[in-house]
């Protein structure tokens, strides 16, 4: 949840609050989102894995940044739920961040949107 629809086959703006599950070879010890924010403005990522809650990360300016923590050993199937604080940007849509899609990105009908990661030691998103 809290995905908005797929722009220049690349892309996508994230609600403020949004999801996914990333499958990955079980063992990474750090979680990465890579985003950008195409505004000047201040923003906060709150993140959680497997329901543990990270440290929150403040990024200023427009353009690309990553959010990078360490986290418990995570397992073959992870659940990943991030909120984005600051300021609110809206063209119709509550919108939070652009995240740009791994190639092998696929939408699941039980759990939304399922990020095939790459067998690495960190879970991408």
């Amino acid at each position: 949840d809290g995905w908005h629809d797929v722009e220049n086959s690349a892309w996508r703006w994230t609600a403020r609050e949004f999801g996914a599950v990333i499958e990955n070879t079980a063992g990474a010890t750090r979680f990465e989102l890579r985003f950008t924010s195409p505004v000047e403005r201040a923003v906060t990522i709150e993140a959680e894995v497997n329901g543990f809650a990270l440290p929150n990360q403040a990024f200023h300016g427009a353009g690309e940044h990553v959010y990078s923590q360490p986290i418990a050993v995570a397992g073959r199937r992870n659940s990943i739920r991030v909120r984005v604080g600051g300021e609110t940007l809206s063209d119709g849509r509550e919108l939070g961040i652009v995240v740009k899609l791994p190639a092998r990105t696929m939408i699941d009908e039980e759990c939304g949107l399922r990020m095939m990661g790459a067998r690495t030691e960190t879970l991408l998103l």
